[in-house]
């Protein structure tokens, strides 16, 4: 984008360059205006195509890790929401879920 606007900005002082002229070679100041037109028309349509030919990033597929409590799925509490919550995300947005349990208290801090 910034190189886009380095040749905008010349061809911008190129084009008051040809205002100021009266007559050069036979090259009127009209025929030099429109030339200049159409190269800064050229190279605007130019920078747009290119930009929108090459289109958005892919997606990235993104995941999500739910980790649980001692008591696991079916406590009826924070973990059944948690991976509620989970489940809907991965229907609702696409992300991919992982499930970590914790089985007792010293794997808290590792599976997160």
């Amino acid at each position: 984008m910034l190189r886009a606007k380095n040749v905008l900005r010349k061809l911008i002082s190129l084009f008051t360059v040809i205002l100021h002229m009266r007559k050069i070679d036979g090259i009127t100041r009209v025929g030099a205006i429109v030339v200049t037109i159409i190269l800064i028309v050229a190279v605007v349509g130019g920078v747009l195509y290119w930009y929108m030919s090459v289109g958005p990033a892919a997606p990235r597929k993104v995941k999500i890790a739910v980790v649980s409590d001692i008591g696991g799925r079916g406590d009826l509490s924070f973990n059944d929401m948690a991976f509620k919550g989970g489940d809907e995300a991965e229907k609702d947005f696409g992300v991919e879920m992982v499930e970590l349990v914790s089985k007792v208290e010293a794997d808290y801090v590792p599976n997160l």
